[in-house]
């Protein structure tokens, strides 16, 4: 029994032995590997969130340039609508040409750049009326031809009467529309300096 004794308690020392030894691994080697390991997935995480991040960053700007040139692009098209001081003749000679091209009389009144509302330094809206008078086909040719021109005339109002004239074959029926607009002015005078 002696033996039996011994060999339990050789087995009972060896296996506390052993249990030590894995504890002691456990304990100074394979725990702080664990916490680096935690440590390193963490640092790999946040990284893993800035890189994100940076690339929504990337695209957000990608997006931002090309809305840029968008906007380029349609500023120069807007620039195109603003009548511009030295070319207020030509406008206005347009839409004369326009009324004698469609046998339309036409009267036009232009509210001065001074009592004209600054929208920006340099840009105003200017109040326009005109009147027009002619046959119904013709004022229809008018405003379409008016359509064309690559200005911007925003309508305000629009009154429309008729008129019966007598002429040696009959009764002919006259039309006549009073248009109120605003037009856009570019001036680079430096009239009305402040906004």
């Amino acid at each position: 029994m002696d033996r039996s004794k011994k060999i339990k308690r050789e087995m009972i020392i060896t296996t506390l032995i052993s249990v030590v030894i894995v504890a002691a691994i456990s304990y100074f080697i394979v725990f702080p590997q664990i916490k680096n390991i935690v440590k390193i997935k963490n640092k790999i995480e946040k990284q893993r969130i800035e890189l994100a991040k940076r690339y929504v960053q990337g695209q957000n700007l990608k997006e931002l340039s090309s809305d840029m040139e968008m906007v380029e692009k349609r500023l120069e098209e807007l620039e195109k609508i603003y009548i511009e001081q030295e070319e207020a003749l030509e406008f206005i000679t347009n839409l004369e040409n326009i009324a004698e091209k469609n046998n339309v009389s036409q009267k036009i009144e232009l509210l001065s750049l001074e009592e004209s509302r600054k929208l920006h330094k340099g840009y105003f809206e200017r109040q326009m009326q005109i009147f027009l008078s002619g046959k119904y086909s013709d004022l229809l040719l008018y405003l379409a031809d008016m359509e064309t021109l690559r200005y911007y005339i925003n309508l305000q109002n629009t009154e429309i009467s008729s008129q019966a004239l007598r002429s040696g074959s009959g009764a002919s029926k006259d039309i006549s529309i009073n248009i109120k607009s605003n037009i856009y002015w570019k001036s680079e005078d430096k009239l009305n300096e402040k906004p």
